[in-house]
């Protein structure tokens, strides 16, 4: 999001959740539509991941929606991944893992990806 906690974003009609980065860039966000019953949720504990929640009910079922940020792989980025995905019952991550695969329609792909054999079924 690159805010800082003296910036202030709101949208109308909207609860937004955020957890800012103090130094610079980065950030992560969650807008919800105000009429949407949902509920914050603890972020996970991540060394890379930057990353924010809300759970929301859908057909009698909690579903995890994670806001999710990945500014650079190292070699935490795996054991970040499988802590996002432990998440019991269903779940989205949206945001920027800024991750490149052939997999997922992009010319080449990270070097990490190919060392460590993640890649997404098509």
């Amino acid at each position: 999001t690159f805010l800082k906690a003296n910036h202030t974003f709101k949208l109308s009609g909207y609860s937004v959740y955020r957890k800012d980065r103090t130094s610079h860039g980065g950030g992560v966000a969650i807008a919800v539509r105000s009429t949407l019953e949902h509920k914050w949720e603890i972020s996970f504990d991540t060394k890379i991941f930057e990353n924010i929640c809300i759970s929301m009910e859908i057909c009698n079922r909690k579903v995890l929606f994670i806001a999710a940020y990945c500014p650079r792989y190292t070699d935490d980025f795996v054991s970040d991944l499988n802590l996002l995905t432990s998440a019991s019952g269903d779940f989205f991550i949206l945001g920027d893992l800024n991750s490149h695969h052939i997999s997922w329609n992009c010319p080449t792909s990270d070097s990490f990806h190919c060392r460590t054999g993640i890649a997404c079924q098509p």
